[in-house]
């Protein structure tokens, strides 16, 4: 996948979706962003809607600019056609099919498994619970105009949640270090 391959997959398709919708009397648009539109480093604790977003967006990867990009679109298109919009911010969904999120955690080089920040907490989200609070947020009105960022609730580690990986796939792991 070029580097282009996400801008051309989230910004030109969410341009021709929109261009699609022009006169079709869609009122509230859905849009499912990314918790990588956030300044990380200007966060500076939890994670939350008021966190600032990123203000130096090229320094980021193709994903990134391509959420960051997306969302000035739509909410251009909302505001120029009267259309509800409500942005959802997912963490990284995990679930079948995904039971580790590429880049969520660490790497896998052939047995090993690293762990970048063990000690990390983890913005995930069940595929479940994201799939029910997009389907909340279509049905409630109150949620129009609204960012909302999907996170479980856990407070689970990056050591703790790779453990959890391993073990749900029957691979050898070592127990958190204590203190994690």
């Amino acid at each position: 996948m070029g580097p282009m391959a996400p801008f051309q997959g989230t910004v030109i398709g969410t341009e021709r979706l929109l261009e699609a919708m022009k006169g079709s009397g869609v009122r509230r648009l859905l849009l499912a962003s990314s918790i990588s539109v956030y300044d990380w480093k200007a966060a500076r604790g939890a994670l939350t809607e008021e966190s600032p977003l990123e203000r130096s967006p090229y320094t980021r990867d193709g994903y990134a600019i391509a959420k960051i990009w997306q969302e000035r679109l739509c909410r251009r298109y909302a505001d120029e056609h009267g259309i509800e919009l409500v942005v959802l911010r997912p963490g990284f969904i995990w679930g079948a099919g995904n039971e580790r999120p590429e880049g969520s955690i660490g790497a896998s080089i052939g047995p090993c498994h690293l762990v970048f920040g063990v000690g990390r907490r983890l913005p995930f989200t069940h595929v479940v619970n994201a799939a029910d609070c997009f389907r909340v947020a279509l049905e409630n009105d109150a949620s129009v105009g609204e960012v909302l960022n999907l996170v479980d609730g856990h407070d689970l580690t990056a050591w703790r949640f790779e453990g959890e990986y391993l073990r749900r796939m029957g691979l050898p792991f070592q127990k958190e270090p204590k203190g994690k």
